[in-house]
């Protein structure tokens, strides 16, 4: 059943109710955004995001560089549990392997993780919904690495490898004003001197409609002690006319630094880090808050000014907006807004897919965000949902004939009032196989029939309870 939130569930009835009466009266949204690929232009697969992270080390003569990674676990394969009498009854075995060259192209540092999943099932879950998340950290000195990431599955010949990660790591000093890699973190209300953080893993970039947060590491100076104050510009690069928007400025004053700051990572197997302080550190620490929440499926680029006791530092940084489990349907514009059909009129849709890729993903966030019923955040629960049951519907009502299920009668039903409270199948002599939803708190009832016997059951009553 879909509907696992009473309040959506009664938001996105609410919505419909006032769609449905309109189209009677009037008788990667995203555009392929799948995560982060290393295809043809750079990005990598959809199981994977990994970000390296150049931080300031205790030891002045070395730079450090975290390797932060997030793996589906649908990568490794799950087999019984060899050993007798023991649970978990199955797991899953694998190898993370990180490795760093230097410009001649020797081994200077290498890290072997063991990758041991335990799970009570066998069977895949579904496309990015477990991940299996590491750290490894170096201290190396200063200069241009290579990093070899590999991951192995060792129940199986499955095998990643990634060669084209290219870092330069810094010698930090107040005389270069250069700050360590901006690491974006969970975010929460009023975080700015938490002990504890922890990264978000989806690689340099952010998970969308969710809260984060920056930590940022400065070169800590004679002068560079006290509050600080932020100046950072969001912007966006358009493809289609090469235009550069700014989307968010922000000037935050009066943030909280801590000196001699080391990031440790915290005990067990989480991927947590503890920000402690280390006497021999010349880190200076800063938890900025971030918007986020506000911030669309899209590329944007970061311009960040950080003064500090008369101390100014300038940092960037690029990211995108990712969605690892988006709802399948509005993977593509074009499908997305058809899906629209059981809401709008002909009239509406022609006018969202007017214009180029970027116009129509641009009409169709706006049809959305008219009915969002949370507007401070980007996140629109009422449109999630929906497409939620349009992949379900496909999937579910699909038939030879008609593969796409969500133009199917019962995908209409399904489309416009959820799961039905229990359904009921019949063979009438007459009219065929039956099968009828019954919605108790509409006080409907639907009937839908096979009448031609190839599995496309047709809406032939509705009746009121």
């Amino acid at each position: 059943m879909l509907l696992n939130n009473c309040g959506v569930d009664m938001k996105l009835k609410a919505f419909l109710s006032v769609c449905v009466a309109s189209v009677l009266c009037s008788s990667t949204v995203f555009g392929q955004q799948r995560g982060v690929m290393r295809d043809a232009q750079g990005e990598m697969p959809p199981f994977l995001f990994f970000e390296a992270v150049n931080l300031i080390s205790t030891d002045t003569s070395t730079s450090r560089l975290d390797i932060l990674y997030r793996i589906d676990q649908n990568f490794f394969v799950a087999v019984k549990n060899r050993e007798s009498n023991s649970s978990p009854e199955f797991v899953s075995r694998g190898e993370v392997l990180v490795e760093l060259f230097d410009s001649l192209g020797v081994s200077k540092a290498r890290s072997i993780q063991k990758v041991d999943i335990g799970t009570e099932r066998s069977d895949r879950e579904p496309a990015g919904s477990k991940w299996y998340r590491g750290i490894s950290s170096f201290d190396v000195p200063p200069g241009p690495y290579n990093v070899v990431f590999e991951i192995d599955d060792l129940e199986s010949e499955r095998r990643f490898i990634d060669e084209n990660t290219h870092v330069r790591l810094k010698k930090f000093s107040t005389v270069s004003r250069e700050t360590a890699t901006p690491l974006f973190i969970d975010g929460k209300d009023g975080q700015t001197t938490s002990t504890t953080i922890t990264p978000v893993g989806f690689g340099p970039h952010l998970l969308f409609g969710k809260k984060a947060a920056l930590y940022v590491e400065l070169p800590l100076g004679s002068t560079a002690v006290g509050e600080a104050r932020v100046e950072y510009h969001i912007s966006t690069f358009s493809l289609q006319n090469g235009s550069t928007t700014l989307v968010i400025a922000e000037t935050l004053a009066a943030l909280p630094t801590r000196p001699h700051v080391k990031l440790e990572r915290a005990h067990g197997d989480g991927i947590e880090y503890t920000v402690s302080t280390n006497d021999s550190s010349q880190a200076l620490g800063l938890i900025i808050p971030f918007p986020s929440e506000k911030l669309p499926l899209r590329k944007f680029d970061l311009a960040m000014s950080i003064t500090v006791g008369g101390e100014k530092y300038n940092t960037t940084k690029t990211f995108h907006m990712v969605w690892p489990d988006m709802p399948f349907s509005l993977r593509d514009i074009d499908y997305a807004i058809n899906a629209l059909k059981y809401i709008t009129t002909d009239e509406q849709r022609d006018s969202i897919r007017s214009g180029d890729i970027e116009q129509r993903r641009d009409n169709l966030e706006a049809f959305w965000k008219r009915k969002d019923t949370s507007p401070a955040s980007v996140f629109n629960e009422v449109m999630v949902e929906y497409y939620k049951r349009v992949d379900h519907a496909t999937k579910t009502f699909g038939t030879l004939r008609e593969p796409d299920g969500f133009k199917s009668d019962r995908a209409r039903i399904y489309i416009l009032y959820g799961s039905p409270t229990r359904t009921e199948r019949t063979l009438s002599s007459s009219a065929g196989y039956q099968e009828v939803w019954v919605y108790e708190t509409l006080g409907k009832r639907f009937v839908f029939a096979d009448q031609t016997k190839t599995g496309n059951y047709v809406l032939i009553s509705t009746q009121t309870l």
